[in-house]
């Protein structure tokens, strides 16, 4: 049976907000978890890589919304990872920003 267009964009929509919220759960664990021990790094381990570009727009979008800055960086050597800086620190946190990333190139 032929599927309709309407029908399949529907199915598409509904595996790509599936996909977006996880991904979006497993970052906020990692963010979470940074804010415990502020002075250490906390790297996401998650493929970026694999999602369509204009999804990982819209996932990065949704935090960027929610006050992170967020930088999507390419490697040949160490792979793609991206990084989230708080724009506006914490009030525990003593005015510092932090990042959250994949690995990052020489670190």
């Amino acid at each position: 049976m032929v599927v309709k267009a309407d029908e399949l964009e529907s199915r598409l929509k509904r595996k790509n907000a599936q996909t977006l919220n996880q991904l979006e759960k497993k970052i906020d664990e990692q963010l979470e978890q940074k804010f415990q021990v502020p002075s250490q790094a906390v790297y996401v381990g998650l493929d970026f890589t694999s999602l369509p570009t204009c999804l990982r727009e819209s996932l990065f979008d949704r935090y960027r919304a929610q006050g992170w800055e967020v930088q999507y960086n390419t490697s040949q050597l160490d792979g793609d990872y991206a990084e989230f800086e708080m724009i506006k620190p914490s009030s525990c946190s003593g005015g510092q920003a932090y990042s959250v990333g994949g690995p990052r190139p020489y670190d």
